[in-house]
Parts: C-alpha cells; sequence; structure tokens
C-alpha cells in the first residue's frame, strides 16, 4: 500500500494521517460504503473528525455523491444516445424530402437561439456597471469561529445561490465580501461554489479588510433580526451588510452584538406584517435576505418581495396584511387565529373528532 502525504501537516500528524488511510483502506477492501478515491480537501476532512463513527458517516457521503455523479453521467449518456438517433432519423426524412418546410429547435424557427455565451456576456455587463455605478451589498464573513464546518459550507452555498440570483437581476448589486478568511472554510468552499473567484470575470469584490475601512460608517445598515428599528423603505444610498452566519447551533445574537460594538445602524426586515411564522424561526437564509432586497430594490414593493420568496406556508392571505408599521403581530391578535384555523382545516378536523367521539359514546352506552 502507498501511502500520500499532506503538506503542512506536523511528523504527529502525518503519523495519524498514514493510520486514517489504512483504516480507509480496509474499510474499503470490506465492502463498506467508501468513495473510490479522496481529494486532498476531503482527507483534510476527514482529519478533523476524531471518531470513527464520524468518518464513516463521511466516507458514506461521499460514496453517495459519487454514486450520484455516475448516475448522472449514465443518464447525460442515454439522453445523448436518444438524441443522436432523432438526429439520424430526421437526416434521413431531410435527405428524402430536402423541399419540406420543418419546425424545431435547429431547424426552421423565428426565433433566434441565444447562446449560454451570449447570456453570460449581457449579466456580465450588468455586473461590471453595478461595480462601477451600482450599490453595494456586504456579506460579513467574520463568524468562522461560530460555525461548524457544514455551516460554513452552507454560508458558501447560500452566498453562491445570491450571486446566481443577482446575476440575473435587471439592477443588480456590487457583491462585496468582508472579513474573508482566504484560507478558512468558508472561503474554501466559495471557491468551490465559484470557481472563478477573486479573478476579474467575477466581478465580485473579495477583501480581508473590515466594511469599516471600505465604505463611510454613516451609510452602513447591519441586518438582523434581532434590532429593533424595521427596514419599511428600501433606501438606495445606503449599504446593507448581511452576516455571512449559519446559526443552527448556535442561535446567539451575534451580528448584533458586533454591530452594537461598531456603533453601526441596524434594522431587522418587515416580516412580522406580511408572514404567518407557523413553524420554525424567523430567520431567513443569506440568499433569501440578498434576493428580497434585489426585487425591492427593483420595484420597491415588500409584499411582493415576500410572497416570492418566502415559502407559501408561512405566508398570510391578502385580507390579513396590515399596513401599518404600529399593528401588533398577527399570531398576538385573536381575530386571526378563528380565519386561520378555518382555512387550515383546524375547524374542520376539529368537528370530525367531535362527531366520532360522539358516535364511540353512544356505541358504549349501547
Amino acid at each position: 500500500m502507498e501511502y500520500i502525504t499532506l503538506p503542512g501537516l506536523s511528523d504527529e500528524e502525518q503519523q495519524r494521517f498514514r493510520v486514517l488511510q489504512f483504516e480507509f483502506e480496509v474499510l474499503k477492501q470490506s465492502g463498506n460504503q467508501v468513495p473510490s478515491k479522496l481529494t486532498e480537501h476531503e482527507w483534510r476532512r476527514v482529519l478533523t473528525h476524531n471518531s470513527r463513527s464520524a468518518r464513516i458517516k463521511f466516507y458514506r457521503f461521499l460514496f453517495k455523491n459519487e454514486m450520484a455523479e455516475e448516475n448522472e453521467k449514465k443518464r447525460k449518456a442515454a439522453a445523448s444516445a436518444i438524441r443522436e438517433i432523432k438526429h439520424q432519423q430526421l437526416r434521413r426524412e431531410v435527405a428524402e424530402d430536402p423541399d419540406a418546410i420543418r419546425y424545431g429547435l435547429n431547424l426552421n424557427s423565428i426565433f433566434p437561439y441565444i447562446r449560454d455565451t451570449t447570456m453570460l456576456m449581457s449579466q456580465n455587463v450588468k455586473l461590471a456597471q453595478a461595480r462601477m455605478f451600482g450599490q453595494p451589498l456586504v456579506f460579513d464573513l467574520d463568524y468562522d469561529d461560530w460555525m461548524s464546518i457544514r455551516e460554513q459550507t452552507n454560508t458558501a452555498m447560500q452566498i453562491r445561490d445570491a450571486h446566481a440570483y443577482n446575476k440575473d437581476a435587471r439592477d443588480p448589486f456590487w457583491f462585496q465580501i468582508c472579513n474573508a478568511r482566504m484560507r478558512g472554510m468558508t472561503m474554501e468552499a466559495l471557491k468551490r461554489g465559484i470557481p472563478n473567484l477573486g479573478e476579474p470575470s467575477c466581478l465580485i469584490e473579495v477583501s480581508e479588510k473590515s466594511y469599516l475601512d471600505l465604505f463611510p460608517k454613516e451609510r452602513l445598515v447591519y441586518l438582523s433580526y434581532n434590532a429593533e428599528d424595521t427596514l419599511l423603505k428600501f433606501n438606495p444610498e445606503d449599504i446593507y451588510i448581511i452576516g455571512g452566519l449559519v446559526d443552527k447551533t448556535n442561535p446567539k445574537p451575534l451580528s448584533m452584538a458586533k454591530c452594537k460594538k461598531q456603533g453601526l445602524r441596524r434594522a431587522k426586515l418587515p416580516l412580522d406584517v406580511y408572514v404567518r411564522w407557523a413553524m420554525g424561526g424567523k430567520n431567513l437564509t443569506i440568499n433569501q435576505v440578498a434576493a428580497l432586497l434585489i426585487d425591492v430594490k427593483e420595484h420597491g414593493d415588500w409584499e411582493r418581495a415576500l410572497i416570492k420568496h418566502i415559502p407559501k406556508r408561512k405566508l398570510v392571505q391578502p385580507e390579513d396584511l396590515q399596513s401599518s408599521p404600529g399593528v401588533q403581530p398577527y399570531h398576538k391578535q385573536e381575530q386571526y387565529r378563528a380565519p386561520y384555523a378555518e382555512r387550515y382545516g383546524g375547524g374542520r378536523r376539529r368537528k370530525e373528532q367531535q362527531q366520532f367521539r360522539s358516535v364511540l359514546e353512544s356505541l358504549l352506552s349501547q
């Protein structure tokens, strides 16, 4: 068995790494669900797991991903074979009757074919204009110490999704990533999600500096659910900051404490007026917050943006919406409880239970 080495490890860590490689080979030979091979990044992830059960669980996760990729390749190969058969049939039909008019993809059509490169050029033009003249949107990545590896990866993937939505916007933001740790887990995952990050073609500014060193303090507004003020009106002159934090295991108000310490303005999104929180917390994902700001920047309608990006199970009906910012939240108002039960079947189920109970009591009495 040939052992590999990882740069930057001490002698003790190298010895442990050799033991883990032997363990991986034994699991593979025993028929366990392990991937065919591991990359350097994945081996470093293995080194962070101290228990054997955690490593086996991680191997199983990588094995399932590898099987999914192989199945996707097989599906694409089968689809390509089907397309080739259709093209051969089409070529035979064209050879038999070359003067016939045929409509469809790659045939006669009044619609021009727009390639992906053309769409990418159009998106880059808008992003370049936003970088020169547009409004910045800041992502604060100063929370790596408070997140697990999974949460850091989720943070990176949510920023990636926000970037994808921002590219398609009519009036995109200029994305600015501050307090970035270039060798941290969040930045490594973000580079895997956005391969051209840091290159001129990406048009996302990444900096290890704080936003206080890059922008005027009086223009900064930190978005936090724990803030006292509500962001009722979008201000194109302000620079909004989204905390790069996925706090599934650590629900402490870290962003609120940070912006208080720095003396920044802070605000929360107007969720209590428009959204019914029947289950779960009121924390939104990073890409949801970014998408809300992008849409509100475009048309200025909070209700329309929230209805689009918040799950429908959490939305109140139009008759329950309150336009006044001083109105008590719907879940504390007595008049909203009965319509909710009737709308979602709570009243109907209660009647059915009462009827079933009465029938059962009558049968028991007989």
